[in-house]
């Protein structure tokens, strides 16, 4: 079953999320210090607005168990989603920024992440369709991702799900596919 995130389950969440954002996560946390990197995606997760808030994290639990996550946002509301997480580095890092990986009009999957003990289940699916359907209700038009061009695999996946070549992204140094999927 899938269910909206709550802030108690930060750490589950977090631990999950973690998985599909690889680097991306010690770039955003700003540090490579893998417990202060937690702590930190922890408390952006508990707080209301940021790209990793619980508001934007959707949880697929098998009996009460987390086992898949995935979080989605507007592209149009990143400036008001990156305030806190840039609030949070202008003491230490003037020149930090955040890559914006979609486009204003997209409804975005910032990560998607399953258990290694549950896949090959459809969980990612179930959650990717699920986001399909919340987009649908927002009326937005499409939604997107990227996946590193270093997965071929996970290319294939997405493509199944109907997701569609766009273009390019240079983000953090690597290069990724970005993907639309239009919402009918």
């Amino acid at each position: 079953m899938i269910f909206k995130a709550k802030k108690e389950e930060a750490s589950r969440c977090i631990a999950l999320l973690r998985l599909a954002m690889e680097d991306a996560a010690y770039y955003l946390a700003g540090t490579d210090n893998d417990l202060l990197c937690d702590e930190i995606l922890v408390k952006f997760f508990q707080s209301e607005v940021n790209r990793v808030s619980y508001n934007n994290v959707y949880v697929f639990k098998i009996s009460d168990e987390i086992v898949g996550a995935i979080c989605v946002y507007f592209g149009g509301d990143l400036e008001s989603l990156d305030a806190q997480i840039l609030k949070n580095y202008s003491n230490k890092n003037s020149k930090f920024t955040l890559a914006d990986e979609c486009e204003e009009d997209e409804f975005y999957i910032d990560s998607i992440a399953v258990s290694k003990e549950f896949r090959g289940q459809g969980i990612a699916t179930k959650l990717i369709e699920y986001v399909c359907k919340v987009a649908k209700e927002r009326n937005f038009s499409k939604i997107s991702l990227i996946v590193d061009e270093d997965k071929p695999k996970t290319l294939l996946f997405y493509e199944s799900l109907g997701f569609k070549f766009n273009k390019k992204k240079m983000i953090y140094g690597h290069e990724y596919n970005h993907l639309i999927k239009e919402i009918i």
